[in-house]
């Protein structure tokens, strides 16, 4: 009997320890189309889905997930028809269908996996790319905040994929309807292996000269900071214009300046005898919390710690705190933050500074290198996975090929 219920399924795509382990994400095919110019999509985990969801399934969203309640929006697939479940049906439907991408069949391509799974779970009329960044939250403030919808009468699913009922999610479900029919949301449909061949050509030359990523410390924040010791110290003039332009502080520093690191756990103290500037600097972490003040709601924290150290130790000097992080961290400073004694400065904003006077650095060795390293950080997401698939992707097929 058919359903009259209808559902949009969320696929989370770019996510678990399978990808880790140096596997391709089948899920990589979701966002290109194959060489005959057809739309196929994989829903993880293992890509099938209940057979009760059958005849439900009118859209599905392929998402990414940035944290437990925030995700990103990548593309639609609509006009969905499902393919066998068994993993010999989809194997004989790809041969008769010849599904081949960058003409490779497409289970050779990962046939160097782990084995997971099925190869492709629906065949869709069209998959249409995001034309900007849009995000869905469980998490009313952040929606404020921020501006993303608010979809309040569910949980986003811990795995992998989960539906969104018009029946049991009536308010989310609207919701979504909104965001799939609003023509400004929807930018290009998906392409062929080939007609992003450029792009993929750029990614596979940057992953093999990131030298930072090869060696996997990309997002070490050791690392980052060490850089920004090494930068910073290695040109006062370009390190001056940084304070004023990025920093934005009313601070001129003398060409004897010195950067320290773990001054007090503090991972960047910088002076010249008469001005400071504190920097502590995330990535994926937060901000250690020591102990919760329940009368105003904020902590005493790490950030608490360093300021109260610095303000006794030099009462003084000039003082100045930051906390720099990748925009996508979305740490709330102002829990850890009170009468707003630090500034959080985007990893945006710091790429943007020093692509904008690489000039200045042309002669510090392994700029380059920290500039690329930075721009993984500089999203409103992390897309390392996302990049990464693109780049196994697209090399293994390249090797097949030859």
């Amino acid at each position: 009997m058919i359903s009259n219920e209808k559902e949009i399924l969320l696929n989370i795509m770019y996510t678990g320890k399978y990808l880790t382990d140096g596997n391709i994400g089948h899920e990589v095919i979701n966002l290109f189309k194959d060489d005959k110019k057809q739309n196929y999509i994989y829903v993880l985990p293992v890509g099938t889905i209940g057979e009760i969801h059958d005849d439900k399934v009118e859209v599905i969203l392929l998402v990414k997930r940035c944290n437990a309640c925030l995700l990103e929006i990548l593309a639609k697939a609509e006009g969905l028809k499902k393919i066998g479940t068994k993993k010999d049906e989809q194997k004989q439907y790809i041969e008769n269908e010849d599904i081949r991408y960058g003409h490779v069949l497409l289970p050779e391509i990962f046939e160097g996996n782990v084995e997971n799974g099925n190869y492709v779970t629906f065949r869709a009329e069209n998959v249409i790319k995001a034309a900007q960044p849009i995000f869905i939250t469980t998490d009313e403030i952040l929606s404020k905040a921020k501006g993303y919808y608010f979809v309040g009468d569910i949980k986003f699913p811990r795995r992998q994929k989960g539906y969104v009922s018009d029946k049991k999610h009536a308010e989310t479900y609207k919701i979504l309807q909104g965001i799939i029919k609003e023509k400004t949301n929807w930018g290009e449909e998906t392409k062929t292996l080939e007609d992003y061949e450029d792009f993929l050509q750029n990614k596979r030359n940057a992953a093999e000269h990131d030298f930072i990523s090869i060696i996997k410390k990309d997002y070490d924040e050791l690392v980052f900071s060490n850089l920004f010791q090494y930068i910073f110290s290695s040109c006062p003039e370009g390190f001056n214009l940084f304070v004023k332009e990025v920093l934005q502080a009313d601070i001129k520093f003398s060409d004897n300046f010195v950067v320290e690191r773990e001054k007090e756990n503090m991972d960047l103290f910088i002076t010249d005898g008469n001005s400071i500037i504190v920097i502590e600097n995330k990535i994926k972490s937060q901000i250690n919390g020591i102990r919760k003040n329940d009368n105003d709601k904020t902590s005493y924290s790490q950030l608490s710690k360093y300021y109260d150290y610095v303000e006794q130790q030099y009462p003084c000097e000039q003082k100045k705190y930051f906390l720099f992080a990748p925009d996508y961290n979305m740490i709330d400073l102002s829990v850890y933050n009170p009468d707003n004694k630090y500034t959080l400065i985007p990893y945006s904003k710091i790429y943007d500074f020093f692509a904008q006077y690489r000039e200045c650095y042309k002669n510090v060795k392994y700029f380059d290198e920290f500039l690329s390293a930075l721009s993984k950080h500089k999203s409103n997401t992390d897309n390392r996975n996302e990049e990464e698939m693109f780049t196994r992707f697209s090399r293994t097929i390249q090797n097949k090929n030859k």
